[in-house]
Parts: structure tokens; sequence; C-alpha cells
């Protein structure tokens, strides 16, 4: 005989030391995930814990944006991520706002300032910094086309501004792309104005195709079409019975095992009897309290009562021995 621990590791037991069988208790594992800030709540297992679907909050560090995302190994259980908008804080010269995307720490100086500027407006022909005072002077420009790439055209690719070295924002592109669907499947072909002005969330451009991705309570699946969504959250509600037996959980649709019920009773549990009581707050599908005290129900004969009081509707049997005539009734019998 040995002493062989659970898959969890927080009980043990004796068995033959032949036994190949797996040990498993009523704990939940608690050992913590991937993600190294939740634990895990499946019943002891012996194998690694399941990746952590828990939903948790982040929030960008420019704006005010929130999402709702899977904790994992990337994210980190971290509360903050960047939402990849221009960061728009107003920088330290007091006139410009930082063009970089949402990020962590303080932002540059004025890439305008003076002293940060040595060439033209197009950065090809080196300039004497002092013709400038301030970030709010114009930059010089010279004879060159400009050729700063914008925002519209292949990611690898970016068309080009075409006219000649200058200031201020480049004009609009005459060019066309490719507008590319909500989740990212299907493309077409439009003129760039169309594509900067493009509003994924007023006017979506969406494709035909039917998620089929598993929702977080790995029952059932999306079918939305042109789906862009990272988590899948199910929104049936679960509907099981519950350890109560009475009520249905009203959580939404869920892996792993149902809560307790949480509704309490604040009336007084009694025995058959009424000498036995349980004191509130009671659990929901608690069973009455078992009795010590003889049962004080009617019964069919008038033999003394020798079991104690119950729950079940029915009493034992008598097991009183009475003395009566055989089916002949030629002799006495004892039963």
């Amino acid at each position: 005989m040995i002493k062989r621990s659970c898959a969890c590791g927080r009980e043990s037991r004796i068995v033959m030391c032949s036994s190949n069988s797996m040990i498993k208790c009523e704990n939940k594992c608690g050992k913590l995930k991937s993600c190294q800030h939740h634990t895990c709540d499946v019943i002891c297992h012996p194998r690694e814990c399941e990746p952590c679907d828990e939903l948790i909050k982040q929030k960008c560090y420019s704006h005010e944006s929130e999402r709702e995302v899977l904790c994992s190994v990337e994210t980190g259980g971290t509360q903050v991520f960047s939402c990849g908008e221009p960061c728009g804080k107003l920088l330290s010269c007091g006139h410009h706002r930082c063009p970089k995307s949402c990020h962590n720490g303080p932002c540059l100086d004025c890439l305008l300032l003076p002293q940060n500027c040595k060439t033209c407006a197009c950065g090809k022909t080196n300039m004497d910094s002092q013709q400038r005072t301030s970030c709010l002077d114009p930059l010089p420009t010279c004879e060159k086309s400009c050729e700063k790439f914008l925002s519209c055209g292949p990611i690898d690719n970016h068309h080009q501004c075409s006219i000649k070295c200058h200031n201020g924002p480049c004009p609009p592109c005459t060019k066309e792309s490719m507008l590319q669907c909500r989740c990212g499947q299907s493309k077409k072909s439009a003129s760039c104005i169309e594509v900067i002005q493009y509003d994924p969330i007023k006017n979506p451009f969406c494709c035909e195709r039917r998620c089929n991705k598993k929702k977080l309570c790995g029952k059932h699946r999306c079918n939305e079409q042109c789906c862009d969504r990272d988590v899948h959250v199910c929104e049936i509600i679960c509907g099981k019975s519950l350890n109560c037996g009475i009520h249905k959980c009203e959580e939404l649709c869920h892996k792993n095992f149902c809560r307790k019920c949480p509704i309490n009773s604040y009336d007084e549990l009694t025995c058959h009897c009424g000498q036995t009581v349980l004191q509130p707050p009671i659990p929901c599908g608690t069973k009455p309290p078992m009795c010590n005290y003889k049962c004080n129900r009617t019964h069919a004969c008038d033999h003394p009562v020798y079991h104690s009081c119950h729950n079940e509707d029915e009493c034992p049997p008598c097991t009183h021995l009475v003395s009566k005539k055989c089916v002949g009734e030629h002799t006495m019998r004892n039963n």
C-alpha cells in the first residue's frame, strides 16, 4: 500500500501499489493558468490547465477607448493597450499635437521646432534652420516632388504625393485602393478618397461570409455575417437546472459547471415532526434536517414505533412480531 496524491495535489489516498487508477478529488484545480493572473476552476484534472478564457477590460493609453479581450499570454492580464489611433495629446510646444499612434509614456518633442528641422518640407533638401524661430513658421520648400507616403494604397507600397514640395497636408490622392471588408476576408476597389472617408462603424463594408467560430461557451457557433470580433460571447441564457433542482441558471451560456443556486430562504426549516430545526439563512434545495426523535405520524397499527422521524412520504413497515394462524387455520405462527 502507498499514499498517492490526486491530480491537483490537494488530497492523497492510500492505494494498492499495483493500482493504476487516477485519483481525483472534488476540489477545483486552483493552479495559475498560463496568463499568470487567473486560477483554474476546473475540478481536479491531470492535464495542463486550459488557456485562460476570462474576459478582462483594457483601456487605451491615450484616449478613453475601452475593450474586452480574452486574458492570455499575449495580453498578460494587463489593463492597458494601444488602440492604434493618433495620440493627439498637446505637445510641449503648446501648438501641435502628437502624431504618433496611441502609445505608452511621454510624447516626443515637436518635430517642427527649428532645432528639429534641418531640411525643406519634403525632406530632400538641406536648409538653414536659422530661417525659422518657431514651430509655427512655415518650412522652406524646394523644387522637387513631395513624394511623401500617403495613407492610401497597398500596405507595403503606399501611394505617394505627386505635387511639388509644399507645406501643410498633402492633397487627396486621385488613385484607387482596395477596401477591405469588416472581417478582412474580402476586398473591393474604390477611389482613395472613398477609402480614406470610409467609416467602418456607420457604414461598414460586409462580405457574405458567415463566421463559424465557437463561442466562449464551447457549444454554440457565431454564424454572424462578416464577423470581426475576437471574443465571441454566447448570448443564450444557460437554462440548466441548478444544484437545488428547483431553479434554472440565468447566466449566459458558459463552460464548466453552473454556480450554486444563489437563492436563500430566511424561514426556519424543520423536520416532519418539527422538533429539529435549521436556522436561516438556508440555501435553496437544502433538505429537511435529520431528526433522532421517534416518528410521530399516524400509523396503520397500534404497535410501538421504533423508527425515527423521517422525510419520506411513507413510513417503513411495522417490525412488531405478531401471532397469526396459518392459511389453513391449523396452527398459530409468529411473524
